[in-house]
């Protein structure tokens, strides 16, 4: 391979989510490649242009969600320097979704002059960058579905799929699942259903409610959780939190919800391996959905919409798996259907999903974004 004298990563908000994993998962990557990598995460702008003026940085990947300080990556530029831009969908959707709205208070005028001000500033990164790279061909979709975005179909781009750490998401045996259950308080008949995230509509956890009545009115099991393990800091919707839990009181479930909070980087892994099933069911603007690989990972069976980019992830025996978007009797008949299943039919599966996930790597990911060294893994990255 060849080596890399020097790999600046740059990423705009330091938060609890896939964005900040990816950046950190590649900064990884690339210092076991060898390369000499300098992480700027939101700190001083200082360092941050003494790094861009410096000599022995020749690439810079620039990972952000909505504007970053335009002079930077505009001054790199003319500095020559190799500008990897990674995209994530949801920079675009404040632009897009204002534009299909209609303005009768001043304040709806104020929100449209924010978005396009924010639509012109990532233009002009785009027009700047000497790559674009998407996490998936949904989140290209969502690129090029933005006004005027089809003029950077010239610019060199991959998609590279995320990865996941088998070091801390594994599948564990089921004498290892039943001592974890018992020292999170679940007994080995019990039932437990799992989403993890941040706490915002495009989550979707109101549809996971649905899905656990349509479950506990079934019968199936009177003692089945559902377990809503959210990232804590200050990017959570409150008023959607509100929201969830009007509906829980609506459909009379409190004593079947646990909330989970304040659960470190990685610590997650033990919802995963304890979880009967995963429920990913975002409807738009999920890029990737990591937590559908770590999922995976774990040995735990995803159920969830066809939507996003969750079907690039499962693609076998994706019927079973995923369902029409805003189904959720169909999603929950499907885990009723893989309830019923004997154990060694649910190892099969989960053995079969485990397989899938190996697939993706952040090996794979470093090297489509830097473009040096193609993997065996180069055909799915196409």
């Amino acid at each position: 391979m060849k080596q890399l004298e020097g790999v600046l990563a740059v990423n705009q908000l330091k938060h609890i989510g896939g964005g900040q994993v990816f950046v950190n998962e590649l900064v990884r990557e690339l210092n076991q490649f060898g390369c000499r990598v300098t992480y700027w995460n939101g700190g001083r702008t200082k360092e941050l242009l003494a790094n861009i003026f410096s000599k022995k940085t020749k690439f810079i990947v620039w990972n952000y969600y909505s504007k970053f300080p335009g002079i930077s990556i505009v001054l790199s530029y003319f500095l020559k320097k190799q500008n990897i831009i990674v995209v994530h969908g949801i920079w675009v959707y404040e632009f897009c979704s204002s534009v299909q709205k209609k303005y009768s208070t001043k304040n709806d005028i104020k929100n449209h002059y924010i978005a396009m001000r924010l639509w012109m500033e990532q233009f002009l990164y785009c027009l700047v960058a000497t790559k674009l790279v998407f996490v998936s061909r949904y989140d290209r979709s969502l690129f090029y579905s933005t006004p005027l975005f089809f003029l950077f179909k010239g610019k060199k781009q991959s998609i590279s799929y995320c990865g996941v750490n088998r070091k801390i998401y594994f599948p564990v045996n089921a004498f290892r699942r039943n001592e974890l259950r018992r020292k999170i308080g679940i007994f080995n008949d019990d039932i437990v259903l799992l989403m993890i995230g941040r706490i915002e509509a495009r989550k979707n956890y109101l549809d996971a409610v649905k899905i656990l009545y349509d479950l506990y009115k079934s019968n199936i099991n009177q003692n089945i959780f559902l377990y809503f393990v959210f990232s804590h800091g200050n990017s959570n919707d409150i008023e959607y939190l509100q929201r969830l839990f009007k509906i829980i009181h609506t459909y009379d479930l409190s004593m079947h919800i646990r909330v989970v909070s304040g659960v470190p980087v990685g610590g997650n892994a033990i919802y995963y391996q304890i979880a009967d099933a995963y429920l990913m069911l975002s409807k738009e603007q999920e890029t990737f959905g990591l937590v559908t690989l770590e999922a995976l990972s774990c040995g735990c069976p995803v159920f969830g919409y066809d939507s996003c980019a969750t079907p690039e992830i499962i693609q076998d025996n994706k019927r079973r798996y995923l369902f029409t978007t805003g189904d959720t009797h169909s999603v929950a008949s499907g885990i009723r259907k893989y309830l019923h299943y004997s154990e060694f039919q649910k190892r099969l599966l989960r053995d079969e999903a485990l397989k899938r996930s190996l697939l993706f790597s952040w090996q794979a990911t470093a090297e489509k974004v830097l473009g040096y060294r193609v993997s065996h893994l180069d055909r799915l990255h196409e």
